[in-house]
């Protein structure tokens, strides 16, 4: 196996020769960097920039929003799980949700018909929950919101988006390795709270 030494320039995420050629590193590479201690910094996985919203604080944002009706569906602290398929290998990867913010859920109407969405909460995968087929390297991702997490593990990952928001509700588990636990469901159980109740107090 033969090496070569490339000077190259690191620019906006990406790794260029000095004729101005982007350079593709395949996975599993392995790569010496010679680099001036300034220039670099490590990555601290699992920490959210800004203030993590007390379960008083995320109550009193979405009351201001007006929604027609909203509920929290479950409390900060509670895992949630989903799962990735790598489309290349074929495999299955599973990961470990935890909440960091309460989750609500709130309805809103969308041509004449009542839309249930999820109201942006951060969560954390926190674990890679496969015992065969372990991710290379695994840190914990964040994200502002369920869908924003499923989209943040799938780049981080995979390398792409490989996501809808509008099938969030059904690719997010309540319970380990249970497709069927679909967090949607808990929809019918919902304690809703309505816009009208908020108003007369």
């Amino acid at each position: 196996m033969s090496t070569q030494e490339i000077k190259t320039t690191y620019w906006k995420g990406h790794i260029y020769n000095k004729t101005g050629n982007r350079l593709i590193i395949k996975d599993n590479a392995l790569i010496t960097i010679k680099i001036n201690t300034n220039n670099f910094d490590f990555a601290e996985s699992g920490k959210f920039k800004g203030s993590v919203r007390s379960s008083d604080e995320m109550l009193i944002t979405i009351q201001k929003k007006g929604y027609i009706k909203f509920s929290k569906l479950l409390n900060k602290g509670k895992n949630v799980f989903f799962f990735i398929i790598d489309k290349q290998k074929r495999i299955k990867h599973n990961f470990k949700v935890e909440l960091i913010e309460d989750l609500y859920i709130y309805q809103i109407k969308n041509k004449n018909k009542t839309e249930i969405r999820f109201f942006n909460c951060k969560c954390m995968v926190t674990e890679q929950l496969d015992k065969y087929n372990q991710l290379l390297f695994f840190e914990k991702i964040i994200g502002n919101s369920l869908s924003d997490l499923y989209k943040n593990t799938s780049i981080q990952y995979f390398g792409s988006s490989r996501h809808s928001v509008t099938l969030i509700k059904d690719s997010v588990f309540t319970e380990e390795n249970d497709e069927k636990s679909q967090i949607s469901k808990l929809f019918k159980k919902a304690k809703w709270i309505e816009r009208s109740e908020i108003i007369k107090k």
